[in-house]
C-alpha cells in the first residue's frame, strides 16, 4: 500500500508539472493582472473587443504609458505569443 500511495504521488506530481508546461503565456504571465473583473486591467474578453488583430495589441502594449506594462514592452515575442493566446491573429 505504501508504494502505491508513493507511486501515486509521484505520478501525480508528475501530471501536475506537464499540465503546467502547456499553459500559455497569457496564463502564466498576463493573467495576473488582466482579470475577468477589468481590474487592474482590461480582461481577456476586453482586449478581443478592443483589439481586431495581434498586431493593434502589440503596438497598444509597446506604446503604452502604463507603468504596469513597463516589464514586457520590449518583449515582442512574448506579446505576440500572448495575442495568440488568448485568439488573435
Amino acid at each position: 500500500m505504501k508504494r502505491f500511495l508513493v507511486a501515486f504521488f509521484a505520478l501525480f506530481l508528475l501530471l501536475v508539472i506537464v499540465v503546467q508546461g502547456f499553459a500559455g503565456t497569457f496564463d502564466k504571465k498576463c493573467a495576473i493582472c488582466h482579470k475577468p473583473d477589468n481590474k487592474p486591467a482590461p480582461s481577456k474578453e476586453s482586449l478581443l473587443k478592443k483589439f481586431k488583430n495581434a498586431e493593434a495589441l502589440i503596438k497598444a502594449a509597446k506604446t503604452t504609458t502604463n507603468p504596469m506594462m513597463k516589464a514586457v514592452q520590449d518583449n515582442e515575442q512574448l506579446l505576440r505569443n500572448a495575442a495568440q493566446d488568448i485568439g488573435l491573429k
